[in-house]
């Protein structure tokens, strides 16, 4: 029965094609991310493929559309809102425009487009100040050579919501230790 949920859930289709995205087999992997949007198309799903593919430096193109689909789907939904017919569901739609702003980002970092990204994960970071946007803008300006801001960001998103295990390693290299 495991092969049917995989048939008809994106997210174990999205989980394949990061499988495969990592084993270096981009056919499978792209043919995986197709069958999740066709089961699930939304934002969500168009992020996470794109996130995954920002990490991976792979198809950025096909990433960027992704992303970018992601946050004017969101941003659109958010448009469409009313204060007198808002449902506790429509709030999440804040959180998930920060993390897609965060993924368009991390897509421009991918591409080496730096200005670019910094105002995306900025703009993420401003919007939810996660632990992820914070390491990430942090590695913007470490790669920008601003290492102050660097080891500014990185402090702040070692002390904000869900913190990335990572951040912390890299705040130590900057400083020269552990």
């Amino acid at each position: 029965k495991a092969a049917s949920i995989s048939r008809d859930s994106a997210g174990p289709q999205i989980r394949l094609g990061e499988a495969y995205l990592n084993l270096g087999q981009d056919e499978k992997a792209l043919a995986a991310y197709d069958a999740a949007l066709k089961i699930s198309g939304g934002a969500s799903s168009l992020n996470s493929i794109a996130y995954q593919l920002a990490v991976k430096g792979a198809h950025l193109d096909l990433a960027q559309r992704y992303a970018e689909s992601a946050v004017s789907e969101t941003a659109a939904r958010l448009r469409n809102l009313a204060l007198d017919r808002l449902k506790p569901q429509d709030l999440s739609l804040v959180s998930a425009l920060a993390s897609y702003w965060d993924t368009l980002g991390w897509v421009a970092f991918a591409q080496g487009k730096m200005d670019e990204a910094k105002k995306y994960v900025a703009a993420g970071w401003g919007l939810s100040e996660m632990g992820e946007e914070g390491d990430h803008l942090g590695q913007i300006y470490e790669k920008q050579a601003n290492k102050q801001e660097a080891e500014h960001l990185y402090a702040l998103a070692m002390s904000a919501r869900r913190p990335v295990p990572e951040t912390r390693g890299r705040l130590a290299a900057l400083l020269g230790g552990d």
